[in-house]
């Protein structure tokens, strides 16, 4: 064989065993997230590639449920999942693995409801009726957040715990009284003879806040993939404001909804970026509160007290890695 094709072959291989060892060290980060259309910002930076452009292979593995979501990062199956406080907090108490709040989502301002059938106008008319939630998830802050406005204690319902997927029959049924829902599960639910709105977080904006959940090996161990994470989610927010249809398309799709559909559900959720981030962490800021929140509405449910440091919970490491845009 001539010396110089020798030599052309020698550094083909050397190029292909070095793009291979590029692609074994590129990060993967597997994110485990529901239907909620605030987790699908995270879709959109993989779909536009803004995730590879940082230097992040994100895999998206889809759940049916918050808690469906939080029992595959306690089984180990994922690294992050999108959350709320309440399934933070859940985790702490419940799983040997840790997990830490790294970064503010969105806040529901309308999109997260309590639907209802006859006879039931108001949240008043709940007191010994069964509710429909979704166990263990934020539900439960929709619900306390209402209960307390209307002058009614948590224990004077009935909790029904199933997932939202099984929510429209019962309702439809009467096997609930209401349930406590939100987009896409809502939408279909509102279409239910006799079903009404009787509450939702308009009147309550910090009621529900979703959260990046990230485990605690990464926050110690990947911060750098992690803060990337964070900026490949900025750059999909950004392209979003800039490109509202075809987000919207890429949205819908995700959540087996037409562009039609899900237009109200992302007007009912404020997305916060991270100019907005410097206002949620802090000692007293919305995060640790809603923290707070959750330990509270999980004690008056469960009727047994919690003792947990919010404090612990929360880890912006990553997040002040990145500039602000």
């Amino acid at each position: 064989m001539p010396h110089g094709t020798l030599r052309r072959g020698l550094v083909i291989l050397i190029a292909l065993a070095v793009s291979a060892c590029a692609r074994n060290d590129t990060p993967t980060l597997r994110l485990a997230a529901n239907a909620w259309p605030g987790y699908g910002y995270f879709y959109i930076a993989q779909k536009k590639g803004f995730t590879a452009d940082a230097g992040i292979h994100l895999e998206i593995v889809d759940t049916l449920s918050l808690r469906d979501s939080r029992r595959a990062f306690e089984r180990g199956q994922v690294d992050l999942l999108g959350g709320t406080p309440l399934e933070l907090v859940q985790i702490e108490r419940r799983s040997d693995r840790k997990a830490r709040a790294v970064l503010m989502l969105d806040r529901s301002v309308g999109a997260d409801v309590i639907l209802a059938r006859p006879p039931v106008t108001g949240v008043a008319g709940l007191r010994g009726r069964h509710v429909a939630v979704e166990p263990g998830s934020a539900n439960l802050l929709v619900l306390a957040g209402a209960l307390a406005h209307a002058g009614v204690p948590a224990t004077g319902v009935r909790l029904a715990p199933m997932p939202q997927s099984s929510m429209a029959e019962a309702l439809a049924e009467g096997e609930v009284s209401a349930a406590v829902t939100y987009p896409p599960f809502s939408k279909r639910m509102e279409h239910l003879d006799g079903v009404r709105r009787i509450f939702d977080t308009a009147a309550a904006p910090n009621a529900v806040i979703d959260i990046l959940i990230a485990s605690r090996e990464v926050t110690r161990e990947r911060t750098g993939a992690l803060s990337r994470l964070i900026r490949a989610h900025q750059r999909a927010l950004d392209w979003a404001a800039d490109h509202p249809q075809e987000a919207a398309e890429l949205l819908a799709h995700r959540g087996g909804q037409s562009s039609e559909e899900i237009r109200e559900p992302l007007e009912q959720i404020h997305m916060i970026g991270l100019r907005a981030q410097r206002d949620c962490w802090g000692e007293d800021a919305c995060l640790i509160r809603a923290v707070r929140r959750s330990i509270t509405a999980l004690e008056a449910f469960d009727r047994r007290a919690i003792t947990i440091d919010p404090r612990r919970l929360l880890d912006s490491r990553a997040l002040e890695r990145v500039a602000s845009p």
